[in-house]
């Protein structure tokens, strides 16, 4: 048998972090309560609960990678509107 110079303890070690990792990765993505199973009804966005019935959106004052905030501002507010 092949000595690879490295220790049971440190293998264990490893799939240890890589299962962790996994784990972890699994709490990421979107809403959990996405349907009412008791009602037989998905949830919705209400928007009579916002001023005209509009979600005010604001942007932040920087920049967005190489875009300048005014080009990206305008890159948002054309995407909203579509």
């Amino acid at each position: 048998m092949r000595h690879t110079g490295r220790s049971p303890l440190a293998a264990h070690i490893v799939a240890a972090l890589l299962v962790a990792g996994l784990a972890t990765a699994a709490f990421a993505g979107g809403p959990i309560y996405t349907y009412d199973y008791e009602n037989r009804i998905p949830y919705a966005w209400n928007m009579s609960s916002w001023p005209n019935g509009q979600v005010p959106v604001y942007s932040d004052l920087g920049t967005l990678g190489v875009l300048s905030n005014q080009r990206a501002t305008h890159m948002v507010s054309y995407a909203i509107g579509q």
